[in-house]
């Protein structure tokens, strides 16, 4: 407990860095991919385009890992949900960001944590293991790297 009131006290760590300080109501689209906009550019090339979106809508941010996690959660519970309520026996879940052989292979970039020799880190959902998984990717432009929005809504206390 006291190595955690030592990071937390500390505004200045790496963790805490962009994190609001009041809670927020975040919402997001919910799509099998991100914004086709985001895709087969440099972290770089997506911050700024990020930051030419907040000159028009402040309350939008680069979706953050645990808003990430969230939406993954939702997203697979609702696919197979589905799946059971029309009878399906066997199906495979493949909710968003997944990682598979073919074209539709996307992973979701995290511009607002630190990049660690050249790796930006991501995540996506691997299907033949049934898990999410956090990586890391190379910071420059692929098509299969994007970025979610989410809007968030401060919540009044």
């Amino acid at each position: 407990m006291e190595l955690y009131s030592t990071i937390s006290d500390n505004k200045n760590n790496a963790l805490f860095v962009g994190m609001p300080e009041n809670p927020y109501l975040s919402m997001s689209l919910v799509g099998a991919r991100a914004e086709a906009d985001t895709f087969n550019k440099s972290r770089a090339d997506q911050i700024k385009l990020l930051k030419t979106w907040q000159q028009s809508y402040p309350e939008y941010f680069a979706m953050n890992l645990p808003g990430f996690l969230v939406l993954q959660a939702f997203e697979t519970r609702a696919k197979l949900t589905a799946a059971r309520a029309s009878g399906q026996a066997n199906f495979q879940v493949r909710p968003l960001d997944y990682w598979d052989d073919s074209a539709n292979t996307s992973f979701t970039r995290f511009l607002d944590l630190p990049v660690s020799y050249g790796s930006v880190p991501d995540g996506y959902f691997y299907p033949d293991s049934r898990q999410l998984t956090l990586s890391r990717g190379d910071d420059g432009a692929d098509p299969r790297y994007g970025f979610r929005l989410e809007r968030r809504v401060p919540l009044s206390t």
